[in-house]
């Protein structure tokens, strides 16, 4: 079965959290989420939906390249080495936190958590398209930032995936699931 990787830990593509890797509590989507007002929402913090970035290669987990991470770097505000916990607050006054060892080269995992739909969702779009990376929701189809990407994709993945070139894409997905 093709896998995703989370931490050190091997998953399959098709995994749905539903306890939060962090807490130990319960990933829930956040009412906001499926509001469309996302300007109101943009402004308060989603209490625990998770979305994880992965590269894809032949239908299994590739390494993403880590100056795909400098889109976030201007923005960290706090940083724990323990969790690899990155916490972002932007200009808009929308946070999120981001789980992912970055180190110099390339890295295998990302998870971003408790995100605001503003400019985070903007970043998280920029990233995946440095990265070439592919967004996974719980729930959700995967969401490419490239066509291209398709083919990449574990196959029982490929014909539901849908692509998503920039923060206002990403919104507008996430308000369907």
């Amino acid at each position: 079965m093709p896998q995703t990787l989370h931490g050190n830990h091997a998953l399959p593509l098709n995994t749905v959290f539903r306890e939060s890797p962090t807490s130990g509590g319960h990933v829930a989507v956040h009412e906001l989420l499926a509001k469309s007002d996302w300007s109101a929402a943009a402004s308060l913090r989603a209490v625990s939906y998770d979305l994880f970035a992965q590269g894809f290669d032949a239908g299994n987990a590739a390494p993403m390249p880590s100056s795909a991470f400098d889109v976030f770097r201007p923005h960290v505000d706090r940083a724990g080495s323990e969790h690899h916990f990155w916490q972002v607050h932007t200009p808009d006054g929308g946070e999120a936190d981001i789980y992912a060892d970055v180190p110099p080269g390339t890295f295998l995992s990302f998870m971003i958590s408790r995100f605001s739909a503003g400019q985070p969702l903007d970043l998280l779009a920029e990233f995946t398209v440095r990265a070439g990376a592919v967004i996974l929701a719980p729930g959700g189809p995967a969401m490419l930032t490239a066509e291209a990407q398709r083919r990449h994709l574990p196959d029982d993945s490929q014909r539901d995936a849908i692509v998503v070139r920039n923060g206002a894409d990403l919104r507008q997905a996430l308000e369907t699931f």
